[in-house]
């Protein structure tokens, strides 16, 4: 969870403080990791950067903490890489979008990338200078004044060419191959001292940006790695096979450098191998644990990620013995969140992997609600109708969940497709569902077709069921479509103008008011009461309006496209608000699949990419402006297993999370926390005239 305000942390609140706090908005990302990118043993602490953020683990007490997009400066959380300065002992990590970031034992602090571009491989020369490899190129960036020079073109050297990959040796020889042959520089100076021939072998002609490693072998000699083939290229010109010693038909996984220097191969996920002179001498084997990646070594530990299909991912280190450590943070198996639902009392549901979770507000983390049976390990588009879950099994039409059992439906009589473009669930149970051959009705264990549809343009790709007007609407790539079951009337821009800037239909909902919404590409909201067609059009976003809900009389409206994110429309004073990372660089991210708004105001997104992200309305609890705050002290401030408070007289003690809710009432001055998740929370010391005082603690893990 994003540490929030914590420069704030033993403060003292004052009812106006208190309030002024009540006003504060906040983002709140439940991430997992998804894939470990890299990680660097520094003494008792292992710092593991990943698809998902940083997570600094105390190896000794297992401790962990997390550091995701937002939290203490980081600003990305697609993280390739750590380094640690051997000149300083700085912790450095490269982020794959947002710049390379320097750890200073309580923030991080971000020096942005000189212009836009992916960075993919970061090393350290002997001189405390990073080296990155981009998709746009070598760079190379000085820690002291934070500069970055272009390497692929450096003044005065006389030479441009391509950076496809580069190694760097422990005399800071910088060994760069252009795709042809293999130049060699000073890494203090940044000028050429040296080159390779092209000799045209298998591996050089065959290799491309993406998939080209190299590693120095010696003055005269490098390694070059193109998807698992392996050479030697020789300062003579010649070339040899470096497969010596390796298993034969072996899966190479990657090659990396240790710190005592030696080069060190990963072949069929299991077993590790050392370069000795041309020849591969075995070291270690995982047994039976498999790996993708072989990430650090000292030439005595070694340190992997896990490999093992559709689990969290975890770090081995490999020895005498093996030891595993758990990285997972929450408890849902994919950051690709599928759909997000309130169930009964407004509780918080999402769709992870094949699953169902709940958001457990006590302990800030999501439990198994219920394991969702799929024909192919893959669902999508949750949904929350009449006391039941809703899924489409992709591949298997849809299904649905009473609370006790999974009911599939099944295909209409006569029509094969097993997709799901689109479905709506009527009050009374019937299902509508659109797929490429059609408009179906699904009710008591039957399914029939209720229009069928020709070429790609007469698709369906959105539908709702109009309970006001007992109809459906049927959105097009060309228009809409209003069926009263019995005929199809078909709108476009002769009868709605503005249909034409935007008759690709993605979108369609029914709000209480039984006005019936369309979204649809180029930014457009059409709103339809009855009788009068109305456009609402983003003025600032063209994207497609993929999903729309209603709150306190706006529209909200989910994006896909160019930018994404959620755009707001005020039907009060017709103003407009974009929530992206471009208006707001705290958003963990644009792509969503859903999203919901709850009575609150609160912004629950399910992203596509990094878990679930709530935009949190921080509010007072009842009475917040009648407080009168005396002096009170909760200690220990941090705590993690027991909170004290000292306050005159008080009879009563409470714990409050930011919205105010009580999470536990206690009639003793000392309250345990160990079920509290890490995050800040209030202490509230009521004494018996009603008087209360409040104060603001950390819980750490």
């Amino acid at each position: 969870m994003k540490k929030l305000f914590s420069m704030f942390t033993a403060v003292l609140l004052s009812a106006a403080a208190f309030q002024a706090f009540g006003q504060e908005q906040e983002w709140v990302n439940y991430s997992n990791i998804t894939a470990v990118t890299d990680v660097e043993p520094v003494g008792d602490h292992l710092w593991i950067t990943a698809k998902g953020g940083v997570v600094d683990m105390n190896t000794t007490t297992l401790e962990k903490t997390y550091y995701k997009k937002g939290d203490a400066g980081l600003p990305s959380s697609l993280v390739e890489q750590v380094a640690v300065d051997a000149t300083s002992g700085t912790i450095w990590v490269g982020t794959y979008d947002a710049g390379v970031v320097e750890w200073d034992g309580e923030n991080w602090l971000s020096y942005d990338y000189p212009t836009y571009f992916l960075m993919y491989r970061m090393k350290f020369d002997g001189f405390g200078d990073l080296w990155l490899q981009t998709d746009a190129g070598l760079y190379k960036f000085d820690s002291d004044d934070h500069s970055y020079t272009f390497i692929n073109s450096v003044g005065g050297a006389g030479w441009d060419f391509d950076a496809w990959d580069f190694d760097i040796t422990s005399d800071n020889k910088v060994l760069i191959f252009t795709g042809e042959d293999c130049l060699v520089i000073d890494a203090a100076t940044n000028m050429a001292i040296d080159s390779f021939p092209n000799t045209e072998s298998p591996v050089v002609l065959g290799c491309s940006p993406a998939t080209v490693r190299i590693y120095g072998v010696n003055a005269d000699t490098y390694l070059i790695n193109n998807s698992g083939s392996l050479e030697f290229q020789f300062k003579d010109g010649t070339y040899a096979p470096a497969m010596e010693g390796l298993p034969e038909f072996g899966f190479i996984n990657n090659i990396t450098r240790g710190t005592d220097d030696n080069l060190y191969l990963l072949i069929n996920s299991t077993e590790i191998y050392q370069l000795n002179g041309l020849t591969w001498e075995f070291v270690n084997s995982l047994g039976l644990d498999y790996s993708d990646k072989l990430q650090f070594t000292d030439g005595t530990s070694f340190y992997v990620n896990s490999g093992d299909y559709m689990a969290p991912p975890t770090v081995i280190k490999l020895n005498a013995t093996k030891t595993t450590y758990a990285t997972q943070q929450y408890n849902f198996t994919s950051n690709g969140i599928s759909g997000i639902v309130k169930g009964a009392d407004d509780n918080i549901f999402i769709a992870s992997g094949t699953s169902i979770y709940q958001f457990n507000a006590v302990t800030d983390n999501w439990d198994l609600e219920v394991s969702v049976p799929t024909i192919y390990n893959s669902m999508y588009d949750l949904r929350y109708y009449n006391d039941m879950f809703y899924v489409v099994d992709n591949g298997n039409l849809l299904e649905y969940y009473d609370g006790t059992t999974w009911t599939h439906i099944p295909m209409a009589a006569g029509y094969s497709s097993v997709y799901v473009f689109d479905y709506d669930v009527t009050a009374d149970g019937i299902v509508y569902f659109i797929n490429e051959e059609g408009l179906f009705k699904y009710e008591a264990g039957v399914t029939t077709n209720l229009i069928e549809t020709g070429g790609v343009a007469s698709w369906f790709i959105s539908v709702v069921y109009d309970d006001m007007r007992n109809l459906i609407w049927l959105g097009r790539t060309n228009g809409i479509v209003k069926y009263d079951f019995v005929t199809q009337d078909v709108i476009n821009a002769t009868d709605f103008p503005a249909l034409a800037e935007g008759s690709s239909i993605q979108e369609i909902k029914q709000d209480a008011a039984g006005n019936i919404w369309f979204g649809a590409n180029s930014g457009k909201l059409y709103r339809f009461d009855g009788t009068d067609w109305s456009d609402f059009t983003a003025s600032a976003v063209d994207d497609f309006v993929v999903n729309i809900n209603f709150h306190d009389n706006k529209v909200y409206c989910g994006m896909n496209g160019t930018i994404g994110g959620l755009w707001i429309y005020d039907l009060d004073d017709a103003s407009e608000t974009n929530i992206n990372t471009l208006a707001d660089p705290l958003m963990p991210s644009n792509y969503l699949s859903n999203f919901l708004v709850t009575a609150t105001g609160d912004i629950w997104i399910a992203h596509t990419d990094v878990g679930v992200s709530v935009l949190r309305t921080v509010v007072e609890p009842d009475g917040v402006e009648d407080l009168t705050v005396n002096n009170m002290v909760a200690y220990p401030n941090p705590a993690k297993t027991v909170i004290t408070f000292e306050a005159a007289n008080a009879t009563a003690f409470q714990i409050l999370d930011l919205n105010g809710r009580v999470l536990i009432n206690s009639n003793i001055a000392t309250i345990n926390i160990e079920n509290l998740a890490a995050g800040i929370y209030l202490a509230k010391a009521i004494d018996a005239n009603n008087m209360v005082s409040l104060s603001r603690f950390t819980v750490i893990k």
